[in-house]
């Protein structure tokens, strides 16, 4: 209900008492003035009481917003610093395997060119030796 439908109403109230008099209806005419003028009052100030509400909650929520957007950004760069930091690990050690498994071929190249000789000489013995054995009377 509206202000000033309590303000009729009181009015109403006030002129249905007719068999009052006149000092009592002015009386009556005045309490329902001030009764009237109270509940407006109480209704603005419910109103402004709701807009402040409504401003603190806007404010708060922008400053939560601010925040969460900084705690996105310091956790995006954290995870950008951790992921080179980790790049650099992998390169090093990707790039360690790479000489081992170099230094493994090489070594294996290296044995085998030997083992290859040695066969090479041993073959070469045989040949000699199966010669030497034909050339014998």
């Amino acid at each position: 209900m509206s202000t000033r439908s309590y303000a009729g109403l009181a009015l109403s109230l006030a002129l249905a008492i007719a068999g009052c008099t006149r000092s009592d209806s002015r009386k009556l005419e005045q309490d329902a003035k001030e009764a009237g003028q109270a509940i407006e009052k109480t209704a603005s100030d419910a109103a402004d009481a709701t807009k402040q509400a409504a401003a603190d909650a806007a404010d708060n929520t922008k400053k939560k917003a601010a925040d969460a957007s900084d705690a996105a950004n310091k956790a995006y760069n954290a995870t950008a610093d951790k992921s080179k930091e980790v790049a650099g690990e992998v390169a090093a050690g990707t790039k360690k395997a790479a000489d081992a498994t170099s230094e493994f071929v090489k070594d294996a190249a290296d044995k085998t060119a030997k083992a290859t000789k040695k066969a090479v000489e041993k073959t070469k013995q045989a040949a000699e030796d199966a010669v030497k054995k034909d050339r014998q009377p």
